[in-house]
């Protein structure tokens, strides 16, 4: 497919993938799905780019990297810790998965960076948080 990404629409129980660029299809489809819910996700290429690194939050070690979409936004991150399976690695993981969900389906990481649990001094409590200060504060 040409364009930077592509759109997959999910409406009911059907779902159909258009490069990013195909704005007249995406717009008839959403109107066909009306009076349902159309959820919209910016697909990423199977090989894409990652940066990785390490952050501390709560005396703990994890491991971050993050992917971008074309133009720069955050598209995806991955946490893990040094613990396979221990709470604080899947607690970091799931807050991940959620977070790249929620950017592909639109939501602004900035806003979600400015919800995130904080302590006194404004230092993030979570590895999500200490991830995303890291990473938007990086130009891409």
């Amino acid at each position: 497919m040409d364009g930077a990404y592509r759109v997959k629409l999910y409406c009911g129980n059907r779902q159909k993938v258009w490069s990013a660029n195909d704005t007249n299809r995406i717009a008839a489809a959403r109107a066909a799905c009306m009076g349902r819910r159309v959820v919209m996700r910016q697909l990423l290429p199977n090989r894409r780019p990652v940066e990785t690194f390490v952050v501390r939050a709560g005396n703990l070690t994890y491991t971050c990297s993050a992917g971008r979409f074309d133009d720069g936004r955050l598209s995806d991150i991955f946490l893990s810790n040094h613990k396979s399976n221990s709470a604080a690695d899947t607690n970091a993981r799931d807050s991940a998965i959620v977070f790249s969900f929620a950017v592909q389906h639109g939501a602004d990481a900035q806003a979600i960076r400015d919800a995130l649990c904080r302590d006194s001094q404004g230092n993030p409590s979570g590895p999500l948080g200490a991830a995303l200060d890291i990473l938007l504060r990086r130009k891409p």
